[in-house]
């Protein structure tokens, strides 16, 4: 055990289940000659040697390494090859689940189909900027609040306010207010195209982020009401951008093709009805226990890299309402099996999503 790096030592060892690295001390060698490395939250995990290594290997210079004595993450590997062509095969099972289910929509009126790009750009643009200002000047709600730091700005202090669910009943109550102006049937009809600008966002937003450098590292802090740093906190827009549009947008669209089903054709169909509101039981859920997960996508994952903006600015918003655009164009009797089912379904991932809450809580 000589080739071991002795006890006592710290080290960067990676978190299991995750591509992430996190500052941890050897405590411990066991018998088959892995490490026993206890993390900074005093979490004490068996790793084998080639998930444990010096900081030097990690080729970080002195300097970084110094302002970052504090911080519990230091380097994440998801950016390999592997990973981007895992990426990239998500992004073609993505593109081709929405052209399959909204491309070929009918579309009476092709002079009309030519100003759609249009209507997206135009209302994804209000869109980012609506749920921009109610991020950042809504007030917080819940009892726990999330303070952290980032590696590119160490002593800078960043408060996430969980107002996800003030957001989503201020914008549905503003959609359904407008509800004669805003283009209902166009912007149901473009949900391809809706598709893809998000996609595009999405890959332009982590093209910036790798081209200067900015992909840091997060680390949740406790908080101190007590410390005047903590007071003078700012507005994280990378952390808004990756998150809050996109996990909106779900219910967004939903409440969209309701309006458009409602305005339309004067009637809601049973399952429509039950998928909408599953749905959105799932979705309030999420929203009255955001500042717990955003805490723990944080630890799992940075949220400016590009798995976690596609997450929830594409895959989320848009593979999740496949199932309400399907019930809602078709005219297919209710089946009482398959609707008992999918209820079923439905109370067996509620249980597990909140039993996973409890967990990481």
């Amino acid at each position: 055990m000589s080739s071991l790096i002795p006890i006592g030592t710290y080290v960067l060892a990676k978190w299991p289940s995750t591509y992430n690295y996190y500052k941890a001390r050897i405590i411990d060698h066991t018998d088959d000659n892995n490490y026993v490395c206890q993390f900074l939250d005093e979490t004490v995990v068996a790793l084998p040697s080639k998930y444990v290594d010096l900081p030097e290997k990690f080729q970080r210079t002195t300097k970084k390494l110094s302002l970052m004595h504090n911080e519990q993450m230091f380097f994440d590997r998801s950016l390999t090859f592997n990973s981007m062509i895992i990426s990239l095969c998500w992004i073609a099972v993505f593109l081709y689940a929405q052209h399959c289910f909204y491309h070929y929509a009918e579309s009476s009126n092709g002079a009309l189909f030519e100003q759609y790009p249009l209507i997206v750009i135009k209302y994804l643009l209000l869109w980012f900027i609506l749920q921009l200002v109610f991020a950042r000047y809504f007030p917080h709600y819940g009892r726990e609040q999330l303070v952290y730091i980032k590696e590119s700005h160490p002593r800078i202090f960043y408060k996430h306010r969980s107002n996800s669910l003030l957001s989503f009943a201020i914008t549905c109550l503003l959609m359904y207010l407008f509800r004669e102006r805003i283009p209902l049937r166009e912007l149901t009809k473009s949900y391809y195209l809706l598709a893809l600008f998000s996609l595009g966002i999405a890959l332009t937003f982590s093209l910036i982020l790798l081209t200067n450098k900015l992909f840091s590292r997060y680390c949740s802090i406790p908080v101190n009401e007590n410390d005047p740093n903590q007071k003078q906190t700012q507005f994280d827009f990378h952390l808004f951008l990756s998150i809050r549009p996109g996990i909106i947008l779900w219910p967004a669209l939903n409440f969209l093709l309701f309006l458009t089903i409602l305005k339309y054709n004067r009637q809601i169909s049973i399952r429509f009805a039950i998928s909408i509101l599953l749905q959105t039981i799932y979705i309030i859920n999420v929203f009255m226990n955001e500042t717990s997960m955003i805490r723990q996508s944080l630890d799992i994952s940075p949220p400016s890299s590009f798995d976690a903006i596609f997450t929830n600015l594409c895959w989320v918003p848009f593979m999740a309402t496949l199932t309400s655009f399907y019930i809602g164009r078709s005219n297919r009797p209710v089946n009482t099996y398959s609707l008992f089912l999918a209820v079923i379904l439905f109370i067996f991932g509620f249980v597990l999503q909140r039993l996973a809450m409890r967990q990481r809580s």
